[in-house]
This record gives C-alpha cells, sequence and structure tokens, in this order.
C-alpha cells in the first residue's frame, strides 16, 4: 500500500490531454505475472459467470500479503508455460462484459491519491497497439468508468485506512486472525444476487465492529 506517487506523476495524464492507442488484439497485455483485482472486478466477474466469488478466486486467482500494506492482495493466476490470463481462450477475453479495472483502463494506468480523494491516471510504456487518437476522458467514458468508480471508491478507502490498522499489530496469530477477517469482507461475503454496494458496506460496517480500532474516515465516500 506505499507508493511513492510523485513517480507516478512524471506520467500524469490530464482528462482533456489525447494518447494514441487501438487495440490490435495481439493479446500482449493478457501475459503479466500480476493482474491484481478489486473487490468489485471479482465481484463483477462472478455476475457474470454466474459463480460465487470464492469459487472465482479458487479457480482463477492466487492470493498474497502485501509486504507494506500486510492486506490480503487477490491476483489472477497466470497459466504456466506461456504466462498468459486465465480468462483468456483462444485469444479472446471470456469476461469481456466484465472486464477488470486494470485491463479496462490499458494502456492507462492508475493510483489513487488519498491527498484529492481521487485517482490519478498516468501513461505505460507499451509495445503494441494503433495510432487511434483518444483524450483520457473520452477513454474512461467508453468503459463506464464512473460506475467503476462508485463502486469502488468506498471499498479502496477502506483499504487505505485498514493499511494504517494493520501497521498497529505486532503479534503474528492476531495478524493472521485479522488478515482472514479482511480477506472475508473484502473479498468472499458476496451473494451475485444482490447489489454490489450495499453489501460492501454492510461488510465493512461489520469489519469495524469486529476490529474495534479500525475506523473508516467517515469524511470520505
Amino acid at each position: 500500500m506505499s507508493y511513492n506517487i510523485d513517480e507516478f506523476m512524471i506520467n500524469k495524464i490530464e482528462m482533456d490531454e489525447e494518447f494514441e492507442f487501438g487495440c490490435n488484439g495481439c493479446g500482449k497485455c493478457c501475459h503479466r505475472d500480476t493482474l491484481i483485482l478489486t473487490g468489485y472486478d471479482i465481484f463483477r466477474i462472478a455476475k457474470y459467470l454466474n459463480k460465487t466469488t470464492e469459487e472465482i478466486i479458487k479457480e482463477n486467482c492466487f492470493t498474497y500479503i502485501g509486504d507494506d500494506s500486510k492486506l490480503p492482495i487477490v491476483s489472477i493466476k497466470p497459466r504456466t508455460g506461456d504466462n498468459s490470463c486465465r480468462f483468456l481462450r483462444v485469444g479472446k477475453c471470456v469476461v469481456s462484459q466484465a472486464k477488470p479495472t486494470v485491463c479496462s483502463i490499458y494502456p492507462m494506468g492508475r493510483i489513487y491519491d488519498s491527498r484529492i480523494n481521487d485517482y490519478v491516471y498516468f501513461r505505460q510504456e507499451v509495445g503494441c497497439g494503433n495510432k487511434e487518437k483518444h483524450t483520457l476522458k473520452e477513454w474512461l467514458e467508453d468503459i463506464n468508468i464512473a460506475e467503476i468508480n462508485s463502486m469502488s471508491v468506498p471499498w479502496g478507502n477502506a483499504l487505505l485506512e485498514l493499511a494504517k490498522y494493520m501497521q498497529t499489530i505486532k503479534e503474528k496469530e492476531k495478524l493472521r486472525v485479522v488478515v482472514n477477517a479482511i480477506f472475508i469482507a473484502l473479498y468472499l461475503n458476496y451473494d451475485i444476487s444482490r447489489g454490489y454496494e450495499e453489501q460492501v458496506e454492510y461488510n465493512l460496517s461489520e469489519l469495524e465492529k469486529y476490529l474495534p480500532k479500525f475506523k473508516r474516515d467517515s469524511n470520505k465516500g
């Protein structure tokens, strides 16, 4: 959870700035060691494939603990051999209608800047694509980023507060128990027949009860 935002500012792109990129279907972006998913990403994929979030994680992901944040992180497990995404089949994304946020915004990357309570977008170096021109605003509107953010921001804000809370825990056994509770609340305790927003709010409220010293910032979304 710790990163130097100023390092990303070098390649920061504003909403009205143009960039050149058009997907040519080469699949290079689908071959990565790490492709981190948010809770909303997993929920959308589960709903699209009519599976539980637990099934999606168990069948397609691996989980690890962040070195700095001490929080559980979920990433798509690459296939052995060609390092391709498990949702890539015969050159096509089988969850294209529920594509993870990190894939949808490509070739842009983004980080959450708690100083402004919003995301900062930056250019990534890519070796593929064509010369189609877009503004960042057009690119994000095309993937309906407003809806994604409305669902993801409360979850992301909670991560920042949880990362601070985790630094206060020194006992290994307590850390293990707390990590498990956070993993359930952030990723597992969801019913795809119900709305995501109400469930993540409930889960985070329950987490506050379970972890008395963890309190969300009421001034954030």
